[in-house]
């Protein structure tokens, strides 16, 4: 019962998101502006949403949810992942049923993905973590298609991708590097 409504709350979400689509025209970026698939532009307005898990643990994770942000007016929605709560699932098989499903019917962004060892400046609960993580996050959206970006390119907001601004990659900064610089040459393959 828990993931048909849940289906039926994300559809309702993005709705307005999808209705950016016609045919196989998307959103599309034109200099400074997205533009619809009739030219018209479109400013993207919403709210962050707290962790699916949290959701889910609040008992929030429901219509009356998603229904009060589409009343408020957001055509647009945003989820943050921490790795703690990911790490307390047991990583690719609950994130699936969770919120992975979603990337099947809808464009996804994660918008906010990133770790810090115990030891380093900054680390809080929830983005302790290890390499282990990044590994898996990222095999994991590829898998499902699922765009990403990391948090932050920055010295001083945690979990930081640098550590000065010679930009020293952190231990996250180095794994992210790595990758973001494997994937771009297997790309242009």
């Amino acid at each position: 019962m828990f993931m048909k409504s849940i289906h039926v709350l994300i559809a309702s979400a993005l709705l307005l998101l999808v209705s950016c689509s016609a045919g196989d025209s998307w959103v599309r970026v034109e200099g400074n502006k997205f533009i619809d698939p009739q030219g018209k532009e479109i400013v993207f307005r919403g709210l962050c949403f707290s962790d699916p898990v949290k959701l889910v643990r609040d008992g929030q994770w429901n219509e009356r949810y998603f229904a009060e942000a589409a009343a408020w007016g957001s055509n647009v929605v945003r989820f943050a992942v921490h790795p703690a709560n990911l790490n307390s699932m047991g990583w690719e098989e609950h994130w699936e049923e969770t919120y992975g499903f979603v990337a099947d019917t809808y464009p996804v962004i994660c918008t906010e993905i990133g770790f810090c060892l115990e030891n380093e400046p900054g680390a809080h609960i929830p983005v302790i973590s290890t390499e282990e993580y990044g590994k898996h996050i990222t095999q994991y959206l590829e898998k499902k298609g699922i765009s990403f970006t990391v948090w932050c390119f920055d010295t001083r907001w945690a979990p930081m991708l640098i550590w000065d601004w010679d930009f020293t990659p952190t231990t996250q900064g180095a794994f992210f590097k790595d990758y973001l610089q494997s994937v771009g040459k297997d790309a242009s393959k």
